[in-house]
């Protein structure tokens, strides 16, 4: 039983297919076995050209195996219409596609910010590991952008907050 762990696909469906095509090769099955699940840590979508296809892929691996996602930045800046970094205007339209898609929408339903296994001791965000009702120096008001899905590890200086999220040193990691 393998564990295969992704991110950051961001609408690239050659990406994808590769890594499932390495996922399914005798060399890969033989040095780790056979892959059982595959965890998502999100960022489907944004960047890229084919947000449809690769939802579509995702959804057509749980018929193989267990799938298990978590949102990332760039889909929750999707689904709130907030740009978090320039795509061009073969992705925007791509994307614009993709809202008009009701089966590939109703993928981001319900998508979990982390994923916690404590059986096997596994804590799986996109950002970080944060609680983020225990960030006491909030320095805007829209709490989406304290959640895990927006938190970032920085070496530099204090914990601090900017546009594109909340950061904050290695050590604070599992302080709070």
């Amino acid at each position: 039983m393998a564990r295969l762990i992704i991110s950051d696909l961001h609408a690239d469906l050659h990406a994808l297919d590769t890594i499932i095509a390495i996922v399914n090769s005798q060399a890969f099955i033989d040095r780790y076995g056979e892959t059982t699940t595959i965890i998502n840590l999100g960022d489907v979508v944004e960047r890229g050209y084919h947000p449809v296809e690769v939802i579509e892929q995702i959804l057509a691996l749980k018929d193989e195996m267990s799938v298990v996602s978590v949102i990332g930045d760039h889909d929750e800046a999707f689904l709130f219409d907030r740009e978090i970094s320039g795509s061009d205007p073969a992705s925007i339209r791509a994307h614009s596609a993709l809202r008009e898609n009701k089966r590939c929408m109703r993928f981001f339903d319900g998508l979990p910010q982390y994923l916690a296994d404590y059986n096997d001791r596994i804590l799986a965000v996109h950002g970080g590991p944060i609680d983020p009702s225990t960030i006491e120096k909030k320095v805007v008001s829209d709490d989406w952008l304290y959640q895990r899905t927006w938190q970032r590890i920085s070496e530099t200086g204090d914990d601090f907050f900017d546009l594109s999220g909340y950061h904050y040193r290695p050590e604070h990691a599992f302080a709070y």
